[in-house]
Parts: C-alpha cells; sequence; structure tokens
C-alpha cells in the first residue's frame, strides 16, 4: 500500500500581519542599533543583522509580546560588545520575556504605568513632537492599548495599527481592562468599557 505523504499547507499572513511585522522591524532595529552604539558608537545594522531582527519582529508580532519589554528583557545584564542580533530571538527569548513581564507587574500596576505613559507622552508633547505622530510610532515605549484610549476621539489612523494589538493585550491581561472600567466619567477623556469591550478598542 502506498504511503500517502501529508501535506503541509502554509497559510499567507494577512496584509496586517505583515505591516506589523515591517513597523516592528524598523522600530526593533532602530532599538537595537541604538543600544550597540553606546559602547560602538560606529556600530551599523549588517544585512545578517537585519535578517535576524526581522525574525525577532514575526516573533514578538506572532506571541503579541510588547516590543520593548520584549527587547529590554533580552538585553538585560548582556555585553554590548558581544551580543549578537541572533540572540534576540534564542530558545530562552520568551522564557526572558515572561519572567521579565512578570517581574516588571509585580512591581508597578497598570495604574502606575499609565500615569508614567501619560507623563512620557506629555513631555514629547512640550518638546514640540506631534502627538499622532508619537503614538503610531512603535520606536516610543506604549503599548498599544494606551495608544487607543489616550486621543479624545478615535482616531482611525492609529485604530488602523493597533487595534487588534490593543484587543489580544485587554484579552491577555484582564488588569487593564479593570483600570480602564475604574476611571470615572469625569476624569480625563478616557471612553468607557461596556461588557468587558472599551469602547474605543
Amino acid at each position: 500500500m502506498k504511503e500517502e505523504r501529508q501535506v503541509k499547507v502554509e497559510v499567507e499572513p494577512t496584509v496586517h500581519f505583515e505591516r506589523e511585522v515591517e513597523d516592528l522591524t524598523a522600530s526593533l532595529e532602530k532599538l537595537y542599533v541604538g543600544w550597540k552604539r553606546r559602547i560602538i558608537p560606529q556600530y551599523f545594522a549588517t544585512f545578517k543583522d537585519k535578517l535576524e531582527i526581522k525574525k525577532t519582529a514575526t516573533l514578538v508580532a506572532q506571541k503579541n509580546f510588547d516590543m520593548q519589554k520584549f527587547f529590554n528583557a533580552q538585553i538585560q545584564g548582556a555585553d554590548a560588545v558581544s551580543f549578537q542580533a541572533a540572540f534576540l530571538h534564542s530558545k530562552y527569548a520568551e522564557n526572558k520575556y515572561n519572567t521579565y513581564q512578570q517581574e516588571m507587574f509585580t512591581a508597578i500596576g497598570v495604574d502606575d504605568l499609565f500615569v508614567q505613559y501619560y507623563k512620557t507622552l506629555d513631555k514629547l508633547i512640550v518638546l514640540g513632537h506631534d502627538p499622532k505622530r508619537v503614538l503610531l510610532d512603535d520606536y516610543h515605549k506604549f503599548p498599544a492599548w494606551f495608544r487607543m484610549v489616550i486621543t479624545e476621539q478615535v482616531d482611525n489612523d492609529i485604530a488602523a495599527k493597533y487595534r487588534d494589538r490593543a484587543r489580544r493585550e485587554l484579552a491577555q491581561d484582564p488588569s487593564i481592562a479593570e483600570f480602564l472600567d475604574s476611571v470615572p466619567r469625569t476624569q480625563g477623556t478616557l471612553p468607557r468599557i461596556t461588557n468587558g469591550q472599551h469602547q474605543s478598542i
């Protein structure tokens, strides 16, 4: 009897996912090169570095990891001189991220994080940065849910880029939705949550 061969069918990624990976790749490269240049001023990303950084960006997008926290987790305590871009998506990368995430949320609550994000955004605006451009740039250390709720009205461009990611963040961490739901209508411009789903997300 002839043995049947199983054919693995790979689903093509959506345009949205590809765009998200492209954005994450560009932002990760900025972070990586900037970190390396603190020790090696003339450092630049090689072709191989760019390939490894894209692999990392794909992992971050697939797992819905916070890019900045994921990057911080990988370089924590690392030597910038000997560190290679491939280390960003090593077999230990997810464990490092989960440990880093747990330690950070144990030490800091969502309300404290929100205040930090708000102050950071406010400083950038005072320095002359356009708030919408800041919120659309992955280089700045804001989670998707914050980018979605901080605007007075839902911004279509921000929603198109971050809504899916923000929904996944709320699903992964119920404390975010609990915090947003606890903000009184009279405080700030945060929309409310309806049936566990934030109105602007």
